[in-house]
Protein backbone atom coordinates (compact mmCIF):
# COMPACT_ATOMS: atom_id res chain seq x y z
CA UNK A 1 0.00 0.00 0.00
CA UNK A 2 1.12 3.66 -1.14
CA UNK A 3 2.00 6.03 1.70
CA UNK A 4 2.35 3.05 4.31
CA UNK A 5 5.57 2.35 6.28
CA UNK A 6 7.11 1.49 9.12
CA UNK A 7 8.10 5.02 9.96
CA UNK A 8 4.66 6.20 10.50
CA UNK A 9 4.25 3.95 13.20
CA UNK A 10 7.49 4.90 14.35
CA UNK A 11 6.81 8.62 15.01
CA UNK A 12 4.01 7.92 17.36
CA UNK A 13 3.63 9.26 20.43
CA UNK A 14 6.50 8.45 23.40
CA UNK A 15 5.82 8.12 26.43
CA UNK A 16 7.02 11.41 29.02
CA UNK A 17 9.48 10.57 31.89
CA UNK A 18 8.72 11.22 35.05
CA UNK A 19 11.50 12.31 36.60
CA UNK A 20 10.09 14.32 40.21
CA UNK A 21 12.27 15.00 42.82
CA UNK A 22 11.29 14.44 46.19
CA UNK A 23 11.74 17.47 48.50
CA UNK A 24 11.53 17.72 51.73
CA UNK A 25 7.58 19.24 50.92
CA UNK A 26 6.67 16.44 49.22
CA UNK A 27 6.66 13.10 51.05
CA UNK A 28 8.07 10.35 48.78
CA UNK A 29 4.71 8.24 49.14
CA UNK A 30 2.92 11.18 47.83
CA UNK A 31 5.92 11.63 44.43
CA UNK A 32 5.30 8.21 43.82
CA UNK A 33 1.70 7.97 43.97
CA UNK A 34 1.39 10.58 41.82
CA UNK A 35 4.03 9.81 39.44
CA UNK A 36 2.71 6.44 38.75
CA UNK A 37 -1.21 7.78 38.50
CA UNK A 38 0.30 9.92 36.07
CA UNK A 39 2.50 7.10 34.14
CA UNK A 40 -0.79 5.37 34.34
CA UNK A 41 -2.74 8.39 32.51
CA UNK A 42 -0.13 8.35 29.93
CA UNK A 43 0.21 4.77 28.84
CA UNK A 44 -3.29 4.48 28.40
CA UNK A 45 -3.45 7.50 26.59
CA UNK A 46 -0.51 5.84 24.03
CA UNK A 47 -2.49 2.76 24.37
CA UNK A 48 -5.16 4.90 22.91
CA UNK A 49 -2.61 6.87 20.35
CA UNK A 50 -0.83 3.60 19.07
CA UNK A 51 -4.57 2.08 18.75
CA UNK A 52 -5.88 4.98 16.03
CA UNK A 53 -2.86 5.23 14.34
CA UNK A 54 -2.62 1.80 13.32
CA UNK A 55 -6.19 1.49 12.94
CA UNK A 56 -5.89 4.71 10.53
CA UNK A 57 -3.03 3.12 8.42
CA UNK A 58 -5.08 -0.47 8.37
CA UNK A 59 -8.12 1.35 7.04
CA UNK A 60 -6.28 3.28 4.60
CA UNK A 61 -4.40 0.20 3.60
CA UNK A 62 -8.13 -2.27 3.58
CA UNK A 63 -9.55 1.51 1.39
CA UNK A 64 -6.83 0.43 -1.63
CA UNK A 65 -7.11 -2.93 -1.63
CA UNK A 66 -10.58 -2.72 -2.05
CA UNK A 67 -10.65 -0.23 -4.23
CA UNK A 68 -8.06 -2.59 -6.43
CA UNK A 69 -10.18 -5.56 -6.13
CA UNK A 70 -13.08 -3.23 -6.81
CA UNK A 71 -11.23 -2.29 -10.39
CA UNK A 72 -10.53 -5.79 -11.23
CA UNK A 73 -14.26 -6.80 -10.82
CA UNK A 74 -15.11 -4.15 -12.71
CA UNK A 75 -12.67 -4.73 -15.48
CA UNK A 76 -13.68 -8.28 -15.75
CA UNK A 77 -17.19 -7.41 -15.69
CA UNK A 78 -16.64 -5.42 -18.93
CA UNK A 79 -14.39 -7.25 -20.80
CA UNK A 80 -17.10 -10.39 -19.91
CA UNK A 81 -19.78 -7.42 -21.65
CA UNK A 82 -17.09 -6.96 -24.77
CA UNK A 83 -17.01 -11.29 -25.49
CA UNK A 84 -20.25 -11.08 -25.29
CA UNK A 85 -20.88 -8.48 -27.36
CA UNK A 86 -18.47 -10.02 -29.95
CA UNK A 87 -18.80 -13.39 -29.84
CA UNK A 88 -22.93 -13.52 -29.59
CA UNK A 89 -24.39 -12.05 -32.67
CA UNK A 90 -21.95 -14.47 -34.14
CA UNK A 91 -22.87 -17.31 -32.57
CA UNK A 92 -27.03 -16.44 -32.63
CA UNK A 93 -26.32 -16.12 -36.83
CA UNK A 94 -24.42 -19.11 -37.13
CA UNK A 95 -27.16 -20.80 -35.49
CA UNK A 96 -29.77 -18.72 -37.71
CA UNK A 97 -27.91 -20.29 -40.70
CA UNK A 98 -27.45 -23.87 -39.47
CA UNK A 99 -31.10 -24.00 -38.99
CA UNK A 100 -32.24 -22.77 -42.09
CA UNK A 101 -30.00 -24.36 -43.97
CA UNK A 102 -31.47 -27.62 -42.24
CA UNK A 103 -35.52 -26.87 -42.69
CA UNK A 104 -34.83 -25.72 -46.37
CA UNK A 105 -33.01 -29.69 -46.88
CA UNK A 106 -35.76 -31.66 -45.34
CA UNK A 107 -39.17 -29.43 -46.19
CA UNK A 108 -38.06 -27.66 -49.52
CA UNK A 109 -35.91 -29.94 -51.87
CA UNK A 110 -37.09 -32.93 -53.32
CA UNK A 111 -35.58 -36.40 -54.30
CA UNK A 112 -36.33 -38.13 -57.80
CA UNK A 113 -35.95 -42.20 -57.86
CA UNK A 114 -34.40 -43.19 -60.65
CA UNK A 115 -33.37 -46.64 -60.13
CA UNK A 116 -34.19 -48.90 -57.18
CA UNK A 117 -30.32 -50.30 -57.56
CA UNK A 118 -29.23 -53.49 -55.76
CA UNK A 119 -27.16 -51.59 -52.51
CA UNK A 120 -30.35 -51.11 -50.06
CA UNK A 121 -28.05 -49.44 -47.22
CA UNK A 122 -28.90 -46.47 -47.69
CA UNK A 123 -32.81 -46.03 -48.34
CA UNK A 124 -33.57 -45.13 -44.73
CA UNK A 125 -32.48 -41.70 -45.26
CA UNK A 126 -35.30 -41.33 -47.38
CA UNK A 127 -39.14 -40.60 -46.44
CA UNK A 128 -41.23 -43.40 -47.32
CA UNK A 129 -43.11 -42.54 -50.82
CA UNK A 130 -46.01 -40.57 -51.37
CA UNK A 131 -49.71 -42.03 -52.03
CA UNK A 132 -50.64 -43.31 -55.75
CA UNK A 133 -52.51 -41.15 -57.50
CA UNK A 134 -55.65 -40.19 -55.29
CA UNK A 135 -54.35 -39.96 -52.31
CA UNK A 136 -54.29 -43.59 -51.11
CA UNK A 137 -51.55 -46.23 -50.40
CA UNK A 138 -51.28 -49.94 -51.54
CA UNK A 139 -52.88 -52.40 -49.60
CA UNK A 140 -51.32 -53.66 -46.58
CA UNK A 141 -49.05 -50.25 -46.32
CA UNK A 142 -48.34 -48.42 -43.32
CA UNK A 143 -46.18 -45.21 -43.97
CA UNK A 144 -45.32 -44.92 -40.31
CA UNK A 145 -43.81 -47.98 -40.09
CA UNK A 146 -42.52 -47.22 -43.47
CA UNK A 147 -40.53 -44.74 -42.03
CA UNK A 148 -38.48 -46.60 -39.70
CA UNK A 149 -37.38 -48.89 -41.91
CA UNK A 150 -33.79 -48.56 -42.59
CA UNK A 151 -34.14 -50.17 -46.11
CA UNK A 152 -37.35 -49.31 -48.06
CA UNK A 153 -35.78 -49.17 -51.32
CA UNK A 154 -38.91 -52.34 -51.92
CA UNK A 155 -41.30 -49.59 -51.25
CA UNK A 156 -40.71 -47.13 -53.75
CA UNK A 157 -41.12 -46.92 -57.82
CA UNK A 158 -38.99 -45.49 -60.09
CA UNK A 159 -40.03 -41.64 -60.85
CA UNK A 160 -41.45 -41.89 -57.56
CA UNK A 161 -40.48 -38.39 -55.43
CA UNK A 162 -40.16 -37.96 -51.59
CA UNK A 163 -38.42 -35.59 -49.09
CA UNK A 164 -35.15 -36.18 -46.94
CA UNK A 165 -35.67 -37.98 -43.36
CA UNK A 166 -35.97 -35.40 -40.69
CA UNK A 167 -33.08 -36.55 -38.60
CA UNK A 168 -30.89 -35.50 -41.90
CA UNK A 169 -29.84 -32.51 -40.38
CA UNK A 170 -28.96 -33.90 -36.85
CA UNK A 171 -26.25 -36.38 -37.92
CA UNK A 172 -25.47 -34.10 -40.83
CA UNK A 173 -22.28 -35.18 -42.29
CA UNK A 174 -22.96 -39.17 -41.88
CA UNK A 175 -26.57 -38.44 -44.00
CA UNK A 176 -24.83 -36.23 -46.03
CA UNK A 177 -22.41 -38.31 -47.33
CA UNK A 178 -24.88 -41.47 -47.93
CA UNK A 179 -27.00 -39.15 -49.84
CA UNK A 180 -24.41 -38.38 -51.94
CA UNK A 181 -23.31 -41.73 -52.23
CA UNK A 182 -26.98 -42.45 -53.36
CA UNK A 183 -26.91 -39.75 -56.09
CA UNK A 184 -23.74 -40.84 -57.36
CA UNK A 185 -24.54 -44.35 -57.85
CA UNK A 186 -27.49 -42.47 -59.70
CA UNK A 187 -30.35 -43.91 -57.80
CA UNK A 188 -31.75 -40.93 -57.02
CA UNK A 189 -31.35 -37.14 -58.02
CA UNK A 190 -31.90 -33.87 -56.26
CA UNK A 191 -34.93 -31.70 -57.88
CA UNK A 192 -32.67 -28.26 -57.11
CA UNK A 193 -29.29 -29.71 -56.97
CA UNK A 194 -27.81 -26.22 -56.98
CA UNK A 195 -30.15 -25.38 -53.39
CA UNK A 196 -29.07 -28.89 -52.31
CA UNK A 197 -25.50 -27.92 -52.67
CA UNK A 198 -26.17 -24.93 -50.90
CA UNK A 199 -27.48 -25.91 -48.31
CA UNK A 200 -25.56 -29.16 -47.35
CA UNK A 201 -22.23 -27.06 -47.54
CA UNK A 202 -23.75 -25.06 -44.94
CA UNK A 203 -24.72 -27.52 -42.83
CA UNK A 204 -21.70 -29.89 -42.88
CA UNK A 205 -19.66 -26.43 -42.23
CA UNK A 206 -21.21 -24.80 -39.74
CA UNK A 207 -20.80 -26.25 -37.26
CA UNK A 208 -17.68 -26.09 -37.60
CA UNK A 209 -17.76 -22.08 -37.82
CA UNK A 210 -20.00 -22.79 -34.82
CA UNK A 211 -17.81 -24.98 -32.26
CA UNK A 212 -14.62 -22.48 -33.62
CA UNK A 213 -16.71 -19.33 -32.26
CA UNK A 214 -17.76 -21.46 -28.93
CA UNK A 215 -14.35 -22.20 -28.35
CA UNK A 216 -13.41 -18.20 -28.54
CA UNK A 217 -15.70 -17.24 -26.26
CA UNK A 218 -14.79 -19.64 -23.92
CA UNK A 219 -11.55 -18.60 -23.96
CA UNK A 220 -12.36 -14.83 -23.78
CA UNK A 221 -14.32 -15.45 -20.74
CA UNK A 222 -11.53 -17.75 -19.28
CA UNK A 223 -9.03 -14.92 -19.85
CA UNK A 224 -11.04 -12.67 -18.24
CA UNK A 225 -11.64 -14.48 -15.25
CA UNK A 226 -7.79 -15.23 -14.99
CA UNK A 227 -7.18 -11.67 -15.25
CA UNK A 228 -9.06 -10.76 -12.51
CA UNK A 229 -7.90 -13.29 -10.37
CA UNK A 230 -4.70 -12.69 -10.86
CA UNK A 231 -5.26 -8.88 -9.88
CA UNK A 232 -6.91 -9.82 -6.62
CA UNK A 233 -4.25 -12.00 -5.29
CA UNK A 234 -1.75 -9.70 -6.58
CA UNK A 235 -4.12 -6.61 -4.27
CA UNK A 236 -3.96 -8.99 -1.26
CA UNK A 237 -0.63 -9.81 -1.71
CA UNK A 238 0.65 -5.92 -1.96
CA UNK A 239 -1.98 -5.33 0.86
CA UNK A 240 -0.33 -8.19 3.44
CA UNK A 241 3.02 -7.48 3.09
CA UNK A 242 2.65 -3.64 3.22
CA UNK A 243 0.39 -4.08 6.68
CA UNK A 244 2.88 -6.71 7.71
CA UNK A 245 6.05 -4.27 8.83
CA UNK A 246 3.38 -2.52 10.50
CA UNK A 247 1.57 -4.56 12.41
CA UNK A 248 4.72 -6.37 13.34
CA UNK A 249 5.54 -2.71 15.26
CA UNK A 250 1.88 -1.99 16.23
CA UNK A 251 1.53 -5.50 18.45
CA UNK A 252 5.08 -5.12 20.04
CA UNK A 253 4.20 -1.50 20.79
CA UNK A 254 0.54 -2.69 22.09
CA UNK A 255 2.13 -5.57 24.00
CA UNK A 256 4.74 -3.33 25.83
CA UNK A 257 1.88 -0.88 26.87
CA UNK A 258 -0.45 -3.11 27.87
CA UNK A 259 2.30 -5.22 29.99
CA UNK A 260 2.83 -1.62 31.75
CA UNK A 261 -0.77 -1.25 32.80
CA UNK A 262 -0.62 -3.98 35.57
CA UNK A 263 2.61 -3.60 36.60
CA UNK A 264 1.45 0.42 37.13
CA UNK A 265 -1.72 -0.47 39.08
CA UNK A 266 0.52 -3.06 41.20
CA UNK A 267 2.96 0.14 41.53
CA UNK A 268 0.03 2.64 42.76
CA UNK A 269 -1.53 0.03 45.14
CA UNK A 270 2.17 -0.88 46.66
CA UNK A 271 2.54 2.75 47.05
CA UNK A 272 -0.66 2.94 49.23
CA UNK A 273 0.23 0.10 51.13
CA UNK A 274 4.05 1.32 51.83
CA UNK A 275 2.47 4.94 53.15
CA UNK A 276 2.45 4.66 56.42
CA UNK A 277 6.12 3.74 56.29
CA UNK A 278 7.69 6.29 55.23
CA UNK A 279 10.63 6.20 56.96
CA UNK A 280 11.32 3.03 55.51
CA UNK A 281 9.29 3.92 51.92
CA UNK A 282 11.50 2.19 49.67
CA UNK A 283 11.70 -1.13 51.33
CA UNK A 284 7.77 -0.90 52.71
CA UNK A 285 7.08 -0.43 48.83
CA UNK A 286 9.08 -3.36 47.53
CA UNK A 287 7.55 -5.28 50.30
CA UNK A 288 3.88 -4.80 49.43
CA UNK A 289 4.58 -5.42 45.91
CA UNK A 290 5.40 -8.84 46.85
CA UNK A 291 3.12 -9.61 49.45
CA UNK A 292 0.29 -8.93 47.06
CA UNK A 293 1.93 -10.94 44.60
CA UNK A 294 2.63 -13.83 47.11
CA UNK A 295 -1.04 -13.60 48.32
CA UNK A 296 -2.61 -13.80 44.70
CA UNK A 297 -0.38 -17.31 44.36
CA UNK A 298 -1.44 -18.35 47.38
CA UNK A 299 -4.99 -17.99 46.97
CA UNK A 300 -5.02 -19.44 43.00
CA UNK A 301 -3.33 -22.51 45.23
CA UNK A 302 -5.87 -22.56 48.19
CA UNK A 303 -8.97 -22.37 45.42
CA UNK A 304 -7.70 -25.19 43.28
CA UNK A 305 -9.63 -27.86 42.82
CA UNK A 306 -8.47 -31.28 44.76
CA UNK A 307 -6.79 -33.21 41.97
CA UNK A 308 -4.37 -36.29 42.60
CA UNK A 309 -1.73 -37.97 42.69
CA UNK A 310 -1.27 -37.79 46.42
CA UNK A 311 1.20 -37.97 49.02
CA UNK A 312 1.30 -36.80 52.58
CA UNK A 313 4.35 -34.31 52.09
CA UNK A 314 1.98 -32.77 49.20
CA UNK A 315 -0.87 -32.65 51.23
CA UNK A 316 0.98 -31.06 53.92
CA UNK A 317 2.52 -28.50 51.14
CA UNK A 318 -1.04 -27.69 50.48
CA UNK A 319 -2.13 -27.22 54.12
CA UNK A 320 0.77 -24.65 54.08
CA UNK A 321 0.01 -22.92 51.61
CA UNK A 322 -3.72 -22.88 52.87
CA UNK A 323 -2.61 -21.44 55.96
CA UNK A 324 -0.88 -18.60 54.53
CA UNK A 325 -3.25 -17.81 51.92
CA UNK A 326 -5.81 -17.26 55.18
CA UNK A 327 -3.09 -15.19 56.54
CA UNK A 328 -2.33 -13.01 53.89
CA UNK A 329 -6.40 -12.29 53.69
CA UNK A 330 -6.51 -11.65 57.11
CA UNK A 331 -3.43 -8.87 57.01
CA UNK A 332 -4.60 -7.44 53.71
CA UNK A 333 -7.86 -6.52 55.67
CA UNK A 334 -5.96 -4.58 58.37
CA UNK A 335 -2.42 -4.13 56.18
CA UNK A 336 1.30 -3.52 58.32
CA UNK A 337 4.45 -3.52 56.65
CA UNK A 338 6.04 -5.65 59.28
CA UNK A 339 2.95 -8.26 59.26
CA UNK A 340 3.49 -8.53 55.54
CA UNK A 341 7.10 -8.91 55.43
CA UNK A 342 6.75 -12.10 57.89
CA UNK A 343 4.27 -13.40 55.56
CA UNK A 344 7.07 -12.67 52.52
CA UNK A 345 9.87 -14.61 54.63
CA UNK A 346 7.41 -17.84 54.88
CA UNK A 347 7.33 -17.98 51.01
CA UNK A 348 10.78 -17.13 50.40
CA UNK A 349 11.12 -16.51 46.48
CA UNK A 350 8.87 -19.93 45.49
CA UNK A 351 6.51 -16.98 43.47
CA UNK A 352 8.35 -14.19 42.93
CA UNK A 353 11.37 -15.92 41.36
CA UNK A 354 9.50 -16.47 38.13
CA UNK A 355 9.29 -14.51 35.23
CA UNK A 356 6.06 -12.72 35.45
CA UNK A 357 6.88 -10.51 38.71
CA UNK A 358 10.59 -10.04 37.86
CA UNK A 359 9.33 -8.90 34.58
CA UNK A 360 6.53 -6.06 36.03
CA UNK A 361 9.58 -5.66 38.99
CA UNK A 362 11.23 -4.37 36.52
CA UNK A 363 9.20 -1.99 34.71
CA UNK A 364 8.38 -0.56 38.06
CA UNK A 365 11.50 -0.41 39.24
CA UNK A 366 12.65 1.68 36.04
CA UNK A 367 10.10 3.81 36.68
CA UNK A 368 10.67 4.20 40.43
CA UNK A 369 14.13 5.23 39.85
CA UNK A 370 13.03 8.31 37.24
CA UNK A 371 10.49 9.45 40.06
CA UNK A 372 12.61 9.23 42.79
CA UNK A 373 16.48 8.79 42.03
CA UNK A 374 16.36 5.70 44.12
CA UNK A 375 17.08 1.95 42.71
CA UNK A 376 14.77 -0.29 44.70
CA UNK A 377 15.90 -4.31 44.31
CA UNK A 378 13.89 -7.48 45.83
Amino acid sequence: MKGASVSFLLSLFVLSTFNVVATAATPKAVLVSQGFQTLLKATKNSLDIVETAYQTVKKSNDDAYILAKNDAINTNSAELKAATKLYSPQLDASNSRLKEARDKLLTRLQVRVLKLGTNRAYWGNLKCPPPVKGGTYPANFDPKSCNSLDDKGAKFNIGDETYLLDNTGENANHILNEIDIMINLGLIEMLNATEYNKYSAIIRAEPVTFKTLSASFTSAQELAYSKKDKAIKSAAYISYYAMEPITQDYEMRKTRLEAKIPAIVSAIAAAKKATRDSSVFDKAFVTALKFEYNRKWLNEIADSDWAGPWNFRRIDSLITATRLANQSEVIASNYRYSTANSLNNQCGDAFTSDGEFKAMFKIIASEYKKITKVTIKL
